[in-house]
């Protein structure tokens, strides 16, 4: 799903970004992160509201956050090394 491959790719670029500030963590141009996912933006918002989506239904708190964005920037709203995948 491209919408798990975004949060992916936001959440490696939070990681990466570990020893600055956490206010600062993670801020990928959107530019950037086009041409990362190989995306354009339409393809980028829609990709970021299924993630919102998929993740609230399963009863994520905070869902609507998990992709933060500030003027022509995006990151991963959660902290990444807190993250823990589950097995189904």
């Amino acid at each position: 799903r491209e919408h798990g491959y975004t949060l992916l790719t936001l959440a490696r670029a939070r990681l990466e970004d570990a020893e600055l500030p956490t206010s600062e963590q993670g801020w990928l141009d959107r530019d950037r992160l086009l041409r990362m996912l190989g995306l354009d933006t339409n393809a980028l918002n829609v990709a970021i509201y299924r993630a919102r989506g998929q993740l609230a239904a399963a009863g994520v708190e905070g869902a609507a956050s998990v992709v933060e964005v500030r003027r022509g920037q995006r990151r991963l709203g959660l902290d990444p090394a807190r993250i823990e995948v589950v097995p189904l």
